[in-house]
């Protein structure tokens, strides 16, 4: 979770929000494929993404990890499944995982969606949170792509970094 200058709290729910999808409900038995939130600090909540908006869940689905935040208020963060790709190395139909940047008004975009590489050299799902580097490229890990000479041919995993 993060803090922004206002004292605001933002952060991530796995399941939750207003839409459901085979992605989400096969995956966690639940509802909802998750949202971003902030919280007021006089207590009051209100849901700026719900995730998987989006035909196939193109927009992402399942947020992991919190986000940051950036100078201008806008969130960066990432969703374990949705995404473009067909092709997971081991979400099959539900995605690898996308890079998102949300505005503080909560318009969403997709900054990458991973296994967009063959063999998901690019990495696949990932299940951590992003850093800023000092020159405002954000960085973080997946838990699997990249090289496939480990765990059963998905990959190892890659650190990613992500140019503005």
């Amino acid at each position: 979770m993060v803090f922004d200058k206002k004292g605001n709290l933002y952060g991530t729910t796995v399941n939750g929000g207003a839409y459901q999808s085979d992605t989400c409900y096969t995956i966690y038995g639940g509802d909802g494929c998750g949202v971003v939130f902030r919280l007021t600090p006089r207590g009051k909540e209100t849901v700026l993404y719900n995730f998987c908006a989006q035909t196939n869940c193109t927009d992402g689905a399942s947020p992991y990890t919190g986000v940051v935040l950036d100078q201008e208020g806008n969130l960066y963060g990432t969703t374990f499944y949705g995404g473009t790709s067909s092709g997971c190395v081991s979400s099959g139909p539900y995605g690898c995982g996308v890079v998102f940047k949300l505005t503080p008004k909560g318009k969403e975009t997709v900054l990458h969606a991973f296994c967009s590489q063959d063999y998901c050299t690019d990495g696949a799902n990932p299940d951590a949170g992003l850093v800023f580097g000092q020159k405002g490229n954000l960085y973080g890990t997946t838990e699997l792509g990249g090289s496939s000479s480990c765990n059963s041919g998905y990959g190892c995993g890659v650190v990613f970094k992500l140019t503005p």
